[in-house]
């Protein structure tokens, strides 16, 4: 007798105990590592989105499951439709059955159903996922501060500088909404997505008002997300820069850790994504080291209508084949699915048919990695 398939559909809610289980054995447990997905993806598994999780079930057991979530990000007036993709997850003991491919698909199709412009993924195996017609899209800025740079930035003397996500976090709603750029998100799930891997949230308070913030990983050094007016938010970094680097007091400017690192680490790394140009061409100013990296990997479900969102009405697409034709004032181009992404979205540019309107280098801060 053969194996009774149930799915891919959404999850019940009487399954998600066994939904994070199985996530946890995979993710988690099988690597060594505390099972912490729901405390990692809260957004994703609570109970009122379990309609956009999708489930295999197995003779009896859930086998296989991919997170999804609806989102809209925003940038430069345009406002794009997207699924974000969340552990494409599939027991060890079922395995090349063919499970992650059936729920890719069904992904992509509710995306069709739902009227979704892409689905974008931050994909640990790449090659799996261009089968599917994801390619690598979008662009994140990561520039380098350290001891030697970060004078440089605007001093935030008259500056106060405060902690506390609970605090402020209807400051970071507001500022961030203000931006226009990056993912829309409800106030109250400001401290439930900013606040999920226990960042330090700092804030610039000018006059008694709140005007520019940071969301920083101390452990790994990061700034993952930021909002504000250019110099305030320079300004702010500076500060932060220096409470982060209080840890390294004391230290030994050569001293080596047990894998022969060098002990004291004076970087902090600060993510910017592209629309934030004026925060960009401050930084560019001064010569910050800088790096360049694809956002997440993209599947695009509508192309004309990302087209028309973007505002590009005198350029074109259609579909010849296994190709698509991309036409504007500066000629046509035929190109493959995953290509069309790059020519929509970069980070490189494939194409000149738009002239240098593409590509628009489509990206969210990673507090809002699904």
């Amino acid at each position: 007798m053969g194996s009774q398939i149930d799915g891919p559909r959404a999850c019940r809610p009487e399954e998600r105990s066994e939904l994070l289980a199985l996530i946890n054995l995979v993710f988690r447990v099988s690597r060594g590592r505390a099972p912490s997905i729901e405390r990692d993806y809260p957004h994703i598994y609570r109970a009122s989105n379990l309609d956009n999780v999708r489930v295999i079930r197995v003779d009896g057991g859930l086998r296989a499951s991919v997170g999804t979530l609806p989102m809209r990000i925003t940038a430069g007036g345009a406002a794009l439709d997207t699924v974000g993709v969340n552990c494409t997850t599939t027991h060890p003991d079922w395995r090349s059955r063919g499970f992650g491919g059936l729920l890719m698909r069904d992904v992509e199709a509710q995306a069709r159903a739902a009227g979704r412009d892409l689905v974008h993924l931050d994909a640990g195996v790449p090659e799996w996922y261009r089968r599917f017609g994801f390619e690598d899209g979008g662009c994140l800025l990561t520039y380098e501060l350290n001891r030697g740079n970060v004078g440089l930035l605007p001093d935030p003397g008259g500056l106060e500088i405060r902690a506390g996500l609970e605090r402020y976090a209807g400051d970071v709603h507001r500022i961030h909404t203000a931006c226009g750029a990056g993912t829309i998100r409800p106030a109250v799930d400001v401290p439930i997505i900013v606040g999920r891997t226990s960042p330090e949230l700092f804030v610039a308070e000018r006059r008694g008002r709140v005007e520019a913030y940071a969301v920083v990983q101390p452990a790994s050094r990061l700034v993952k997300e930021h909002g504000g007016p250019p110099e305030l938010v320079a300004a702010l970094l500076r500060a932060v820069y220096a409470r982060v680097d209080a840890v390294n007091e004391g230290r030994s400017t050569t001293a080596r850790d047990d894998g022969d690192r060098v002990d004291l680490t004076s970087d902090l790394q600060v993510e910017v994504i592209p629309q934030h140009t004026g925060l960009v061409r401050l930084l560019d100013r001064l010569g910050l080291p800088m790096t360049r990296a694809p956002w997440h990997m993209l599947q695009l479900i509508d192309p004309a209508a990302i087209l028309r969102k973007l505002g590009l009405d005198d350029v074109a697409v259609r579909q010849r084949g296994d190709r698509y034709v991309l036409s504007g004032p500066e000629g046509e181009e035929a190109l493959t699915r995953p290509m069309l992404v790059k020519a929509l979205f970069g980070p490189e540019r494939v194409t000149a048919v738009a002239g240098d309107r593409l590509p628009f280098l489509l990206s969210t801060p990673s507090t809002d990695h699904v």
